[in-house]
């Protein structure tokens, strides 16, 4: 289906353009808004997603969420009206800093993922908020298992290209899921934590964090965390020191999680492997084999 009609009817031209994604194509559209252009979606599955942006409590971060201002069916293609979040990617302005500045950007980064929480509400259960295949449980430790017996299934075939041993990585996870006993209540997830998400001004502070999305969960806000580190080169290409400083700043905000930290990451591996994409599988791999996230920060110095 092409683009033209819907972007017609408002008024808007691929001149307008200024970001694309997986799920969505976002254009300008006037001085304070954007409009998205949903490449798959049900008008169904935006509306839910439109239902959760307004639960969120926007005054307990000291940053924009996405908020929906209209939606439209177009021929059967879903269009939505949002408010502006201002700034750039932070995939954008990484490209520009060096120094002590890109140090800044990484750090407001990662407090900004700390601060995410705050704007969920009381959760009834742990799991998807939005996915169309939404697992949902009374534990934590049973919702990681689940989906991720749900997803290593989609997810093998392009894994095992690299990682023809994955059953037993696998099985690993599912074991250290097991022991883990420290979380007491779901909080919100964002899912998809990575520059290419958050939006930043010039005096490097975080001013959004973009794409609430069917990753989004009720869980522990550790993941969000894991995701930060483990997706930070995601989008672009990564400097030295780059690692050490987001993992300097999580293991800061999260003492004594190293290892659960670990854990979400190399779930995450397998999580975004489902789709099938060659450079996510070569990601995961990568992900899955790496040597733990305690000794790779004591090999790096950083300070525990």
């Amino acid at each position: 289906m092409t683009e033209r009609r819907p972007l017609q009817r408002f008024g808007v031209s691929e001149t307008d353009r200024i970001g694309a994604g997986g799920e969505s194509i976002v254009y300008a559209f006037g001085p304070d808004r954007v409009l998205r252009l949903w490449r798959t979606a049900t008008l169904g599955h935006v509306e839910r997603l439109a239902e959760l942006l307004t639960r969120l409590d926007r005054g307990a971060v000291p940053f924009r969420l996405p908020e929906m201002l209209e939606l439209h069916d177009v021929d059967g293609r879903v269009v939505s009206v949002e408010r502006l979040i201002p700034g750039v990617p932070m995939s954008t302005a990484l490209r520009a800093l060096r120094g002590p500045q890109r140090a800044d950007a990484l750090r407001s980064f990662v407090r900004a993922a700390a601060k995410l929480p705050r704007a969920g509400w009381g959760f009834d259960a742990w799991g998807d908020l939005l996915s169309p295949d939404a697992v949902r449980t009374s534990s934590w430790n049973e919702y990681l298992v689940r989906k991720l017996r749900l997803v290593v299934g989609w997810a093998a075939p392009s894994l095992r290209a690299h990682l023809p041993d994955l059953d037993p990585l696998v099985d690993e996870l599912v074991e250290r899921i097991a022991r883990i006993g420290d979380v007491d209540r779901p909080r919100l997830v964002h899912g998809d934590v990575f520059p290419g998400n958050v939006m930043m001004d010039a005096a490097h502070a975080v001013t959004g964090v973009l794409d609430l999305s069917t990753h989004t969960v009720a869980g522990d806000p550790r993941m969000d965390l894991a995701s930060a580190i483990v997706q930070l080169d995601v989008g672009g290409p990564t400097l030295a020191g780059d690692w050490e400083t987001v993992t300097q700043v999580v293991l800061s905000l999260a003492p004594g999680s190293h290892d659960v930290i670990d854990l979400y990451a190399r779930w995450y591996a397998v999580y975004f492997a489902q789709w099938g994409d060659a450079a996510l599988a070569r990601w995961g791999a990568r992900v899955l084999t790496a040597p733990p996230l305690l000794e790779r920060a004591r090999a790096a110095g950083i300070a525990l």
